[in-house]
C-alpha cells in the first residue's frame, strides 16, 4: 500500500517489515470517502489475512470533518483486536491534534489497543 500525499490528502505508506501502515501530512478532501475507502478495504483484508502484530500510525498535521468520520471508520476496524494497535502521534506543542487523539481514544474505550504519544519534531 502506497499512496503519495498531496496539498489535501495525507501520505500513506505499509512497512512491510515492521507491518506498520503510516498515514502521515494533512487531510482535508472534501470527499473523505473517495480517498479513503479503499485504505478501509486494504486495512480490513490486510487484518483478516495478517499473523503479527499490525499498527496503524497516524501522523497527522490537521484534518477536517470528512476525515474524522473516515479515521473514526478505521479504527473501529481495531475494536476487540489483540493483533493490531493504533498509534496517534502529534506535535508536542499542537495540543488540538493530541486532544484529538485522547478523544478517539475516549470513544474506543478499553475495547482498542490506541496509544496517544507526543513527539518531537526538532
Amino acid at each position: 500500500m502506497r499512496i503519495e500525499g498531496t496539498n489535501k490528502t495525507p501520505d500513506v505508506r505499509y512497512d512491510k517489515v515492521n507491518n506498520k501502515l503510516v498515514i502521515k501530512g494533512l487531510s482535508i478532501t472534501e470527499n473523505g470517502q473517495e480517498f479513503f475507502n479503499p485504505l478501509i478495504d486494504w486495512i480490513e483484508h490486510h487484518l483478516k489475512t495478517n499473523d503479527r502484530l499490525f499498527t496503524l500510525e497516524i501522523n497527522l498535521e490537521y484534518y477536517n470533518t470528512m476525515s474524522n468520520l473516515s479515521l473514526l471508520s478505521i479504527f473501529k476496524l481495531f475494536i476487540n483486536r489483540d493483533d493490531a494497535k493504533i498509534l496517534w502521534l502529534y506535535d508536542e506543542f499542537d495540543e488540538e491534534i493530541g486532544d484529538a487523539g485522547n478523544d478517539f481514544n475516549d470513544i474506543l474505550g478499553d475495547s482498542t489497543n490506541f496509544e496517544v504519544r507526543a513527539i518531537s519534531n526538532e
